[in-house]
C-alpha cells in the first residue's frame, strides 16, 4: 500500500501484519425450539433459546499487536430466551414473553481505539443489558 502525503514523496506502508479490523474469527450460534400442543384445544407452547458467540477482535486498523496490544477485544457469549403460547384457549390470539442476554454478561459489541495513542482515550460500545419483552398478536382470517 502506498500512502501519498502532501509536499512528500509516497511512502510504502505494510500492513500484513495486521489481524483484519472488527472481524472474529469465530463466529456461532446454537438455537434450539420445542413445541408443546396443549389439550383440548388450549393452543400450543412454544419454547425456544439460542447461545451466540462472537470470538475476540482485533479493533484497529492500522496498528499491529504489538503496538497496541490494548486493540483485542474481548469475545462474549450471549444468551436468548422465549416462551410463546400461540392460539390462546383455541383463539387467534398469541402471546410471546422473552429475555435477551439473560444471564446480563456485560460485553462490548466494537471499540475505536483510534484516539488512545494521542489522548490515552478509547471509545466502546457495550451491547444491551438483560431486557425483558411481552407481546400480544391476533392472527385475522383464517389459521
Amino acid at each position: 500500500l502506498t500512502v501519498p502525503s502532501v509536499g512528500q514523496a509516497a511512502v510504502a506502508a505494510d500492513y500484513s501484519c495486521i489481524p483484519f479490523q472488527n472481524a472474529p474469527e469465530h463466529i456461532a450460534s446454537l438455537s434450539m425450539r420445542y413445541t408443546l400442543p396443549l389439550n383440548n384445544n388450549l393452543g400450543e407452547l412454544l419454547l425456544f433459546s439460542s447461545i451466540n458467540h462472537q470470538g475476540k477482535t482485533y479493533t484497529s486498523a492500522t496498528t499491529s499487536p504489538l503496538e497496541d496490544p490494548t486493540a483485542w477485544m474481548d469475545g462474549f457469549e450471549v444468551i436468548n430466551l422465549s416462551l410463546e403460547w400461540n392460539g390462546i384457549m383455541g383463539s387467534n390470539l398469541d402471546a410471546r414473553a422473552f429475555v435477551t442476554n439473560a444471564a446480563d454478561k456485560t460485553y462490548k459489541v466494537s471499540e475505536y481505539i483510534g484516539l488512545s495513542n494521542s489522548s490515552g482515550f478509547t471509545n466502546s460500545v457495550y451491547g444491551e443489558p438483560r431486557m425483558y419483552r411481552m407481546s400480544l398478536r391476533y392472527r385475522f382470517g383464517a389459521s
